[in-house]
């Protein structure tokens, strides 16, 4: 399966869904795809060649919701007046939504200066954002956040414990973090490259969590029901394709001796 799909610009400057990507979308291997490359060079490459799922259609916001759709929004929870922050903000496709719900800040990780340079100019209506080129392994923020949530971005942190201790440290006390853990091969194609993933287990991170002193509150495991416009169905269609992992980090320390 791919990472995501690939996007063609028309003159309209709309984004529009290709017949044969929706091919693409459901090949999960390929002889054709022999190059190796980092996350960093792959969504460079993305930006190099179009893609911007900024400008999704109908098609593909509903392919993509099987990775953040409704339950992954009501993990999140009410954002209003909420400080909020996303690993992985790609070209700024989820923190539209999340700014039109109305959160007083956003702030947008992400590792490809391109990616984010595409964000800024997507979201360039918005004055309550900061948008900053980092290696989520290794950021460290000045700010804390209400809500951190990052989709199919785990998948590329090799130092999950890392990672995982970066957003705690981040989080106001009562702060929640989403992340949504997909169902993925360990490598994925796109053209002609390939993309080695670093896997691990939703109820591994969740572990992880806990030993930052959070609270799981939920693991909710997404099905995938999407089917395409010609009535087929995808390869994974009714299994699992990803599982929301929501923490919460206590108000004290002494919260999880209690629980």
């Amino acid at each position: 399966m791919h990472l995501k799909p690939i996007y063609t610009n028309l003159r309209t400057g709309q984004v529009k869904l290709k017949e044969e990507t929706l091919e693409k979308v459901k090949t999960v291997e390929t002889d054709q795809c022999s190059r190796f490359v980092d996350a960093l060079t792959h969504y460079e490459c993305l930006i190099a060649e179009g893609d911007d799922p900024f400008h999704d259609d109908e098609i593909l916001r509903s392919y993509m919701s099987k990775w953040d759709g409704p339950e992954f929004f009501t993990a999140l929870g009410e954002l209003q007046g909420k400080h909020v922050a996303e690993i992985g903000v790609g070209t700024g496709r989820l923190a539209k939504r999340i700014l039109e719900l109305g959160c007083r800040h956003f702030t947008g990780i992400d590792i490809s200066p391109s990616t984010i340079a595409k964000a800024r100019l997507n979201l360039k209506q918005y004055n309550n954002i900061d948008l900053i080129v980092a290696d989520a392994e290794s950021y460290t923020s000045t700010e804390a956040y209400d809500v951190i949530y990052s989709v199919l971005t785990f998948m590329h942190l090799k130092d999950k414990r890392k990672t995982i201790a970066n957003i705690v440290n981040s989080l106001k006390p009562n702060g929640i973090a989403v992340v949504s853990i997909s169902k993925q091969k360990k490598v994925i194609t796109c053209g002609n490259r390939k993309i080695e993933l670093y896997l691990d287990s939703a109820a591994n991170c969740a572990k992880i969590f806990k030993l930052n002193g959070c609270i799981v509150e939920s693991l909710i495991d997404v099905v995938d029901f999407f089917t395409f416009p010609n009535g087929e169905k995808d390869s994974t269609y009714g299994q699992v394709a990803t599982t929301i992992v929501k923490a919460i980090k206590p108000l004290d320390s002494y919260t999880m001796a209690l629980t």
